[in-house]
């Protein structure tokens, strides 16, 4: 938080959101707060639990920009206004918030270096699942299921087993080309299986 208070000894008081404070692994999606049996377990002193971000509730301000961040972003320099700062929140929260899921039943499928698909709910998922118990940008809650690996895994493939030798270079088929190949064989593909271990999964 960066606060409009000239006073350069006031105290910064770190905040965030609960769903990016649902990603921490020391949160509790029921209450919505920290757990902080866990926090002790990385550190008993309470030290590590006390210097934890302030979980703010959707839409609420952290602070203000500082009139000398504003002069750097010549911004408002005469501090005309206060320029508000959000908690924020974390990436698939976000991402949740930019397509439109905002509300139960409705999901997003993400395919990229990892594959996830949340949807929105208005009961957190049971901890000890393998959905994560993420909470959403909204002050509801974010069930998610991730792997490691997707788009990576059928890069891979690709390169490593649906290339060929032409014109003294290697060429790697497209994805069309390759999925026209695989179309012409039955599922399952007469039972091979592939368990790619790429990225340190």
């Amino acid at each position: 938080m960066v606060d409009a208070n000239e006073d350069d000894s006031r105290d910064f008081v770190p905040t965030t959101d609960a769903g990016d404070a649902s990603g921490s692994g020391i949160f509790d999606p029921a209450t919505r707060a920290y757990d902080e049996r866990l926090a002790s377990i990385i550190d008993p002193t309470g030290k590590y639990y006390d210097a934890l971000p302030k979980i703010l509730q959707p839409n609420a301000i952290c602070g203000t920009i500082h009139p000398k961040i504003k002069e750097k972003l010549n911004v408002d320099t005469n501090n005309c206004h206060d320029i508000y700062i959000s908690a924020g929140s974390g990436d698939n929260m976000c991402s949740a918030l930019g397509c439109g899921c905002v509300s139960p039943g409705m999901a997003v499928l993400s395919l990229g270096t990892s594959g996830t698909i949340f949807g929105v709910s208005d009961e957190p998922v049971t901890t000890g699942t393998e959905i994560a118990p993420f909470c959403d940008a909204t002050g509801r809650h974010l069930p998610l299921a991730c792997i490691m690996s997707c788009t990576g895994v059928l890069n891979s493939v690709l390169e490593n087993w649906c290339s060929y030798s032409g014109n003294e270079t290697r060429k790697t088929l497209t994805h069309e080309e390759a999925t026209h190949f695989a179309a012409l064989h039955p599922p399952g593909c007469y039972g091979i299986s592939f368990l790619p271990y790429l990225g340190g999964e």
